[in-house]
């Protein structure tokens, strides 16, 4: 079966069997032409696969593919690792910083790592400490603790975020919606640590960011203290302190 329909890495390997360049828009069409004297009995990935046998090109194709496929897997792999890793020894760290907006922009590439880990993994921190300008104590949810909430109280509907391009920056939206009360709120997210992860990294973060942004607001305060309560009598909770 062929995993995959993708024109130029065909036109690649009918240039490396054939040695004669043949471009993917041409390809294109002769699988269209396939198609289409098939009378609707083939689709197009099925037109594409009888268009690479015809010319003895499947098996190469599919090497290809699977090695590729392989190749990204196991970078996500590592990726993720190292995620969770860190996310473990987040629990024995103090971070320290020059002022609350360092802090600020610290927990929010603290709440990137722990993105990346599944949401079973149990031991990640549920929150923050940090002391605001006036010198006060503070305490916020991760991502972690946010996620516990929301399940806490339940009846929370997550719609699939959506990216929109702005001034050349992309944008993820999301809509959650209380059930219960019928309450819908938006959130957005833009930024993300810059070479940090790759594109296919880029979109699950802004993604998850956007619903945590929306979960912030939606979440009743309630189920947001149970959450902090709990953080404190685990002492799960990253301490940020300044330099």
């Amino acid at each position: 079966m062929c995993i995959e329909v993708n024109y130029s890495v065909a036109s690649m390997i009918h240039k490396k069997v054939y040695g004669v360049e043949i471009k993917p828009e041409q390809i294109k069409e002769q699988v269209k032409k396939i198609q289409a004297e098939s009378s609707g009995l083939l689709n197009e990935k099925g037109a594409f696969r009888m268009w690479l046998k015809e010319l003895n090109l499947d098996k190469e194709y599919d090497n290809f593919v699977s090695q590729k496929s392989n190749k990204n897997q196991n970078e996500k792999g590592e990726i993720m690792t190292k995620a969770s890793d860190e996310a473990v020894k987040l629990l024995q760290k103090q971070i320290t910083v020059e002022s609350e907006d360092d802090a600020i922009m610290a927990m929010d590439n603290l709440d990137e790592d722990l993105i990346l880990i599944e949401e079973a993994y149990e031991d990640l921190p549920l929150a923050y400490t940090y002391k605001d300008r006036n010198g006060k104590e503070k305490m916020i949810l991760s991502w972690a603790g946010i996620v516990k909430a929301m399940r806490l109280q339940g009846n929370i509907e997550v719609e699939p975020p959506e990216f929109k391009e702005v001034s050349g920056k992309i944008i993820a939206v999301c809509r959650v919606r209380d059930l219960k009360r019928n309450i819908t709120m938006i959130g957005t997210a833009e930024r993300i640590s810059p070479g940090k992860m790759g594109e296919e990294f880029k979109y699950t973060v802004l993604a998850s960011k956007a619903i945590r942004n929306a979960l912030k607001h939606i979440i009743e305060p309630i189920y947001l203290h149970k959450v902090l309560a709990e953080a404190k009598k685990r002492r799960s909770y990253v301490i940020i302190s300044y330099g």
